[in-house]
């Protein structure tokens, strides 16, 4: 059963370990995000290469704005900061 909510994102059998932890702490940062938690998942993912590149924080956030945020579901600067903060501690492999 796949999950309907981020919430319910332990019960997903499309996430790893590290996916699903992100997506736990994105219900927390983004509560009632319309996306599906493999695409925040996948957000989160994507959000790595410019962490490991060493972008300059203010553009990772800018870009983590726009790529969490959705035509009805805005994100902030100070969400986007803290799921850039998730993504570090889970789903960006160092």
């Amino acid at each position: 059963m796949a999950p309907t909510t981020t919430a319910d994102v332990a019960d997903s059998d499309d996430l790893n370990a590290a996916e699903s932890a992100f997506v736990a702490r994105a219900a927390d940062i983004v509560p009632g995000h319309p996306d599906a938690p493999e695409d925040l998942a996948d957000d989160a993912v994507n959000s790595c290469d410019g962490i490991d590149e060493g972008l300059p924080r203010e553009r990772l956030v800018d870009t983590a704005a726009l790529r969490f945020g959705t035509a009805t579901y805005p994100v902030t600067a100070e969400q986007a900061d803290q799921l850039l903060d998730a993504a570090v501690k889970t789903v960006c492999r160092r």
